[in-house]
């Protein structure tokens, strides 16, 4: 599932910041399935002509998914 945290538009450019959620149960980027409840974030930012999408960008936590899949470590804070 897919939510719109925050959508914004102005002339002929609009950015929609999201929240993906869902379980892990299909193989996704050669990681197998593992049945893990997932969730994780990004944005994603359209330039629009005559009223279609001409250019699209995406930015989201890829490391952050990743993470939750058990495929990576994850990130400890270094003490200071």
């Amino acid at each position: 599932m897919v939510t719109i945290d925050d959508l914004i538009a102005e002339d002929d450019m609009a950015v929609k910041r999201w929240t993906a959620s869902g379980t892990h149960s299909g193989e996704l980027a050669g990681i197998p399935p593992t049945n893990n409840p997932v969730r994780f974030s990004g944005v994603s930012t359209y330039r629009f002509r005559d009223g279609r999408i001409v250019e699209s960008w995406y930015v989201y936590d890829l490391f952050g998914l990743v993470q939750q899949l058990q495929s990576a470590p994850a990130m400890q804070t270094a003490a200071r």
